[in-house]
């Protein structure tokens, strides 16, 4: 998560309660589930999030864009 950019829309935490969370300054931040979860709905979940907040990577390291 990019907390800088995080409007705190609670979008990714109606989604997937399982995998996000807010923190003490109440914004979304990623619990260690979200490994587990199917990359797919974790591109969904990022392409909802209205301050494009939300930073996925791969297995590698790497940065994966969810528009790509």
């Amino acid at each position: 998560m990019d907390k800088q950019s995080c409007q705190s829309s609670g979008r990714c935490l109606q989604a997937a309660p399982e995998v996000f969370a807010w923190d003490a300054d109440r914004l979304a931040h990623a619990l260690p589930q979200a490994r587990e979860w199917p990359e797919a709905r974790l591109v969904a979940i990022a392409r909802d999030c209205p301050a494009m907040a939300i930073v996925l990577v791969d297995d590698a390291g790497s940065e994966v864009d969810p528009y790509a």
